[in-house]
């Protein structure tokens, strides 16, 4: 049954029905790889054991981590600690100011990651590149956030990540209901301020709406919001990976086998065999051979080849398999709602047979949607969507010039700071 179900999930990538919906949202993006992979074969040097999720773990312990990237770079930072009253420890970073300098225009801000993303996010590319480091430098007291079960924050008071189930029992649910509140909390009591400014990328913002249509006293807490890559609907998102994923939903138990049941580890013969589906050449191996990238795309554009090494060593961070599966969720019925436990589970904890739908009604806080034309998680029709339903908290909805503009180009994008981290600093200006 597991080799049926897995055939048949790759049939429907490689058919007629999705084949078009992928080139459409690929584009040029195999044509271009050669010209930018080819000059760089000695920097990419991918290996199999460093693609392969596992594998790359036992990696991870032995390269630079946030704190030690920003204090390389001459910045100051610090780590902090939040336990979440279900017992998570969140590790939080920050840069209280730019580097060599004190300047502080009063404001503190926080930049909450995206699905299978860390505060790396935020300084990976670099000073002068790094969101983190360019608000830094402007006045502002950044804080960089990491959900439960990331590399950061991979702990708890008493359960053990690597021997009990229980700790995975978690989707962006519970990162919107728990982790981002306690965050916000934290950082409003240690600075003294009224108020936060954050800037969320993909999962970041799923988490942001989850809070402040259920929370509805947050939105007092932040002064505004701004949605990179916002994803609340997701029924025209385009990912492979995820549209693998969400085809395969209903014959759980198999998919879990195939993907992970508590972390999101797919197997190296699943990835394998979505590499010869959809993809082809040494593009493919990174693409489809490393979670991330899998589920998010890429741009050759976009894409410092310096930097991809450094990045296949930081990236998948971490990510409950839960959370993957309540976007695939997202797809098959086209709702912004809670986990779908099935008639039985929705009828015990939400007291009907479906899960409610998010009230987006209830979000009071300014609200800036950027998204782009060529993302795979964030489709332009469910943005424009989504805008319609957040109502009067939407004061802006600002599309990224560049057509091929994608997913994770919002952090790693050689042109964000032009296109996209610009624009932020002009939206917090405002406020």
């Amino acid at each position: 049954m597991r080799i049926a179900l897995l055939s048949s999930l790759v049939a429907i990538l490689a058919g007629i029905g999705y084949g078009s919906v992928l080139n459409s949202a690929t584009g040029n993006l195999l044509d271009a790889s050669s010209k930018v992979l080819n000059p760089a074969k000695n920097i990419l040097n991918i290996t199999s054991n460093i693609l392969d999720p596992k594998d790359s773990n036992s990696d991870k312990k032995h390269i630079d981590r946030v704190p030690e990237m920003v204090a390389k770079n001459g910045y100051p930072v610090e780590s902090h600690y939040v336990t979440t009253w279900d017992g998570y420890i969140l590790n939080l970073h920050r840069i209280p100011h730019g580097k060599g300098s004190k300047k502080n225009n009063g404001k503190v801000v926080l930049l909450q990651h995206g699905l299978l993303a860390s505060s790396t996010d935020w300084v990976i590319a670099g000073p002068g590149k790094g969101l983190g480091y360019i608000l830094a430098d402007e006045g502002y007291d950044v804080w960089l956030g990491n959900a439960r079960g990331n590399f950061f924050s991979r702990n708890h008071t008493t359960m053990n990540p690597d021997k009990e189930s229980e700790f995975w029992d978690f989707s962006w649910h519970e990162i919107g209901m728990r982790d981002l509140p306690m965050m916000i909390d934290y950082i409003i009591d240690k600075t003294g301020v009224d108020g936060i400014y954050y800037a969320g990328h993909s999962q970041g913002t799923t988490a942001f709406y989850i809070m402040a249509s259920s929370k509805p006293e947050y939105n007092q807490k932040v002064k505004v919001h701004v949605s990179l890559a916002p994803i609340a609907f997701m029924n025209h998102m385009t990912s492979p990976l995820v549209r693998v994923i969400a085809a395969g939903e209903r014959s759980i138990s198999v998919l879990m086998d195939l993907i992970g049941k508590d972390e999101f580890l797919p197997k190296s013969g699943f990835m394998s065999m979505l590499s010869s589906a959809i993809c082809s050449g040494e593009i493919g191996a990174l693409l489809c051979s490393n979670a991330l990238f899998a589920v998010c795309g890429f741009s050759p554009k976009q894409m410092n080849v310096s930097l991809i090494p450094e990045l296949v060593q930081h990236y998948p961070a971490g990510v409950a398999t839960k959370q993957v599966l309540h976007y695939a969720q997202e797809i098959n019925s086209g709702r912004f709602c809670q986990y779908n436990l099935g008639l039985i589970g929705n009828t015990r904890k939400y007291g009907s047979m479906v899960p409610p739908d998010y009230n987006l009604d209830e979000i009071k806080t300014p609200i800036h949607l950027i998204y782009s034309q060529n993302d795979w998680m964030a489709a332009v029709t469910d943005v424009e969507r989504l805008a319609k339903a957040l109502g009067t908290c939407l004061k802006e909805k600002i599309l990224v010039t560049d057509p091929k503009w994608n997913h994770l180009d919002f952090t790693f994008g050689i042109d964000a700071p032009r296109l996209v981290y610009k624009k932020v600093q002009e939206i917090f200006e405002k406020y």
